[in-house]
């Protein structure tokens, strides 16, 4: 069996993923579909590599009750130079414990030259990807009219597998004020 390429994501409440799937949607007009829509909107956390994903999920389920529903804060707009525009949340103290634990987590199935890691992460959320000069500018000018900050909630932790893209499977995060209550 060969090795394929997972990732471990977070995702977003329903008005957020509202609010970025319509901007996807924005940019796939602008950018003759050159987007991530196929994909919902989301923050990877890890990327891994192993021969099947049912081990991958079992390894979260023994740190899932780790993580709860958190509120981030996304700043604005950014851009890679593989032509990949984003939205920049900022990298808090809840999205830096993620990546750490996550990663230590999943430390055997690390894959190389890997930039989802602890201090070489950047955490971001893809709009638009594969775009030309002219594309790249007119999703800037598109996510200008945004007001940034803009508060976000992660509520959903996600396993899927890179390609072909599939969700493998999606885990609801605690709300920590009933998490408390329960105690």
């Amino acid at each position: 069996m060969t090795l394929q390429t997972y990732y471990i994501s977070l995702y977003f409440d329903k008005d957020t993923d509202n609010w970025l799937s319509d901007l996807i949607a924005q940019a796939a007009q602008k950018c003759h579909d050159n987007v991530v829509k196929a994909i919902p909107p989301h923050i990877t956390v890890a990327m891994l590599k192993a021969q099947d994903s049912d081990i991958l999920g079992q390894k979260i389920d023994t740190v899932i009750n780790e993580f709860f529903i958190q509120e981030i804060l996304i700043a604005g707009i950014g851009l890679f130079q593989t032509k990949v525009v984003y939205l920049q949340p900022v990298l808090n103290w809840y999205l830096h414990n993620i990546s750490v634990r996550i990663n230590d987590t999943f430390a055997q199935e690390q894959q190389k030259d890997n930039k989802y890691i602890p201090y070489n992460w950047i955490p971001h959320i893809s709009i638009a990807k594969r775009l030309t000069d002219t594309e790249q500018i007119d999703v800037i000018k598109l996510l200008q009219k945004e007001k940034f900050p803009r508060q976000a909630k992660i509520c959903y932790i996600g396993l899927e597998r890179a390609k072909p893209y599939k969700s493998i499977k999606m885990w609801a995060l605690q709300d920590l004020k009933n998490a408390v209550k329960q105690q």
